[in-house]
């Protein structure tokens, strides 16, 4: 009995070894079949979307219809079609600012798959995009994440991303809007940034800078959310400019990254976004400040006019006074350029945006996207169990990066607890006061950010003066864990605006999630009882995996599945045999009506006239 247990003991620490040494591959490995699972589930619903007249495959939402007919004009005639007179009738639309970039993206797919099947249809190319899209972006998630940590928290993740119901909707077949390519281009783009501030060398700081933004520019001209990437890329910056991490290569390598992306996105690709005024939109302006101070402060530093450097040692952290002292010179500019009033409609635009961005638009009061969500819907929509992990991992993490600060770790964390909390219950219901409208609502939201941001600031100024060892520490935080809770502080903000950015939301969920199962699953092996040990790593793998929970990688699998397999097009049998009528019928007088933006809207009109639109 003990020479079969010792044979066992053996043959297990062979397999532990043989992983060991082939880490990369099983990596891999691994990385493949979930990329594979993530596919398979989000093409469940391909025989429920072919148009019975046609047998061809067609989108499942209406906007997708839009660039599945501007790829077939590229299609045909080898460019962007000028005027759509379609749209706005009669003075039509110019659509190559916003459609050119993922409809040409329609028809490179489709030649692609035309290499390998000459069967392929354009329509078969843009209902099979998502899916596809889904799986370059997993990988790129993978490498993004593996950067900021390591290859199991970037698998669990990734595993999570690949099942998760909330991120299902936009990526999965026929779903074939600007989202799935724009998530791509979003996960390359913080990658490659990344790996800018990580690099060892200057060149290879820039060269990653460049390449970052001509990702950013392109992920503008498919997709209006590149402005996240300058929101989250932008607030970093401003940590490492306040905390004096932002030295020659950290500036070096944004000013490449920020001078990319602004040159090829308003000025080599001007068919969508003017230069200054782009600049200046509010969600750019993060990005912007944080250059010219970052600038500001590359200057001082290198010269230190009046010995400056000297004055505020012992005083005032260089990065504190570097930014106060740019931020007035361009607040002064702005007045001087702009005048005061222009300041305050500023400000006012700036609350708007934060507290009801879309209350005055009659699209945003319409459109069912638009909506601005309640925190309860958040729950509804990732599942209560998962969010909560999503906060609880989110805590960790902030735990785990000012874990090097052994008095004030635990400051630390309970003031992010106590944000969380203000945060989450100013917009919790529609009923007052918790409503994101009333006084102790917009209380509750500013000031636990102002209590979040001005507690860190001031501890570090206080440290600098009488604890300069721990100030030290505080300089020292990990770059990663100070990246992604910029990127969950920006995402927490921007998801309270419109029910789709739920979806930009779920990405980032993922990453918490998986750093808590890899620290429990850690902590689970760092006990010496071999039972406490199996004990937790059984409880680990229990919430990991079991379909019994909701939360788990097989319960959101099972949710997803059954969600994508009833996913039909809205362009359903009535509609497609009511089309086939009209299509056999162009002489005589009908009623066009169609819906835009939850707006119906009627034309009556000789169909003749029509008809040579439709052609």
């Amino acid at each position: 009995m003990e020479e079969r247990e010792k044979v066992l003991e053996q043959r297990t620490e062979r397999v532990v070894q043989f992983f060991k040494n082939q880490k990369n591959l099983v990596t891999y490995v691994i990385l493949t079949l979930i990329l594979w699972v993530g596919f398979f589930v989000r093409t469940r619903n391909l025989g429920l979307i072919n148009d019975m007249t046609t047998g061809l495959p067609v989108p499942i939402e209406p906007d997708s219809f839009a660039f599945l007919r501007y790829a077939k004009y590229i299609l045909e005639h080898g460019t962007m079609l000028v005027n759509d007179p379609m749209r706005y009738f009669p003075n039509g639309y110019l659509p190559a600012s916003e459609f050119t970039f993922l409809s040409h993206a329609y028809v490179w797919l489709y030649k692609f798959l035309h290499l390998f099947s000459p069967d392929a249809s354009i329509n078969f190319a843009q209902v099979v995009y998502p899916p596809l899209a889904f799986v370059v972006g997993g990988i790129f998630f993978f490498l993004l994440v593996r950067r900021l940590f390591d290859f199991r928290v970037a698998l669990v993740a990734t595993a999570f991303l690949a099942v998760l119901p909330a991120y299902m909707s936009r990526t999965m077949a026929g779903f074939s809007d600007k989202e799935a390519l724009g998530m791509v281009l979003l996960f390359l783009a913080l990658y490659l940034y990344v790996c800018s501030f990580q690099s060892n060398t200057l060149k290879k700081g820039i060269i990653y800078g460049l390449l970052a933004g001509f990702i950013t520019a392109a992920m503008g001209l498919a997709w209006g959310g590149v402005q996240f990437i300058f929101v989250i890329i932008g607030l970093f910056a401003f940590y490492e400019i306040v905390f004096d991490y932002f030295n020659e290569h950290n500036f070096y390598s944004y000013a490449a990254w920020f001078f990319a992306s602004m040159i090829f996105l308003t000025i080599v690709f001007n068919t969508r976004y003017d230069f200054f005024g782009f600049l200046t939109t509010d969600t750019i302006l993060p990005a912007t400040l944080a250059f010219f101070i970052g600038l500001f402060r590359l200057i001082i530093f290198r010269f230190n006019p009046f010995d400056i450097k000297k004055h505020l040692h012992g005083r005032m952290p260089f990065g504190i006074f570097t930014t106060i002292f740019s931020t007035i010179i361009i607040f002064i500019l702005y007045v001087l350029h702009n005048g005061w009033g222009e300041v305050n409609a500023k400000y006012q635009e700036i609350i708007t945006g934060f507290l009801s961005p879309y209350a005055a638009s009659r699209w945003g009061r319409t459109v069912a996207e638009s909506h601005q969500p309640y925190i309860r819907e958040w729950f509804s929509q990732f599942g209560n169990f998962y969010f909560w992990l999503f906060l609880i991992g989110s805590v960790l993490l902030v735990y785990s990066a000012f874990n090097i600060m052994k008095k004030y770790r635990f400051l630390i964390t309970g003031i992010s607890v106590i944000f969380l909390a203000g945060f989450l219950s100013s917009r919790y219901t529609s009923t007052p006061p918790l409503d994101g409208l009333s006084p102790l609502a917009q209380f509750l939201y500013f000031g636990s950010m102002i209590l979040l941001l001005g507690s860190i600031t001031l501890l570090y100024i206080y440290t600098h003066r009488k604890k300069l060892d721990i100030h030290l520490d505080l300089s020292n935080i990990s770059k990663e864990y100070i990246f992604v809770l910029a990127w969950v502080l920006v995402m927490l903000v921007t998801s309270r605006i419109a029910v789709r950015i739920l979806f930009v939301l779920a990405p980032l969920t993922t990453i918490p999630v998986a750093f808590l199962f890899v620290r429990a699953y850690d902590t689970s092996m760092a006990f010496k009882h071999k039972l406490a040990k199996a004990a937790g790593i059984l409880v680990v793998l229990y919430f990991l995996l079991s379909p019994t929970v909701s939360a788990s990688l097989l319960g959101s699998y099972n949710t997803s599945f059954d969600t994508v397999s009833r996913s039909g097009t809205s362009y359903n049998q009535q509609w497609q045999m009511g089309m086939k009528w009209v299509m056999m019928r162009r002489n005589g007088n009908y009623s066009l009506s169609w819906v835009e933006n939850g707006e119906y809207k009627n034309e009556i009109n000789s169909l003749d006239e029509i008809w040579k639109y439709l052609e």
